[in-house]
């Protein structure tokens, strides 16, 4: 698949998730429900993300997480962006939030450092092997083979089950997720899940 399909394919795919955005204002509360406890007790910290556009919100799910015992963190991007991975900050509710240059909302440069074994990572697509598209910039792949490459974490997909896809073409840079939950159901990667 060359560079412009992938850029149609996300086109296609952001549209069909606006769609299922505007259609289901539900579907976050209904989707934290879908991930079987044992995915969310072991974790210690959740990485997070504040919801951009037509993106699953996790606010929900990190609730749930935090109702068993995870604390939260969000990330802030590299400077410059193609730098490296995401930094994960610790952040609780009513804590401040700045936007990037990139218009995500993340937590101040002060707040904490973290590492989360939990990362709740957004998407535009994804195929029941782990496969996931996102925008192009790389943020999570840099970030998921960081954290994997010093003492492992688990990838967590949210979406609407309108952004499934057959088989996304993957490229060998891209990090599969371990699971996907939507608002139908909970979908474990063959090795990746409980």
């Amino acid at each position: 698949m060359t560079l412009l399909d992938k850029g149609a394919l996300r086109g296609r795919l952001a549209s069909l998730r606006a769609a299922a955005h505007a259609a289901q204002p539900l579907a976050p509360l209904i989707l934290a429900a879908r991930p079987p406890r044992a995915a969310l007790a072991g974790a210690r910290l959740v990485g997070a993300y504040a919801p951009f556009g037509a993106e699953m919100d996790p606010r929900p799910l990190a609730r749930r997480a935090q109702g068993l015992g995870a604390r939260l963190a969000l990330p802030r991007a590299p400077r410059p962006a193609d730098a490296g991975p995401l930094a994960f900050h610790i952040w609780e509710e009513g804590d401040p939030l700045k936007r990037s240059s990139f218009g995500v909302l993340e937590p101040l440069e002060a707040a904490p450092p973290a590492r989360p074994d939990l990362v709740l990572v957004p998407l535009l697509g994804f195929d029941r092997r782990g496969g996931r598209l996102g925008y192009g910039a790389g943020f999570f792949d840099r970030t998921l083979r960081s954290l994997r490459a010093n003492g492992g974490v688990f990838a967590l997909g949210l979406a609407y089950a309108a952004q499934e896809h057959a088989a996304l073409p993957l490229e060998a840079h891209d990090e599969p997720l371990d699971a996907v939950v939507t608002e139908r159901e909970w979908i474990p990667v063959a090795g990746g899940a409980p």
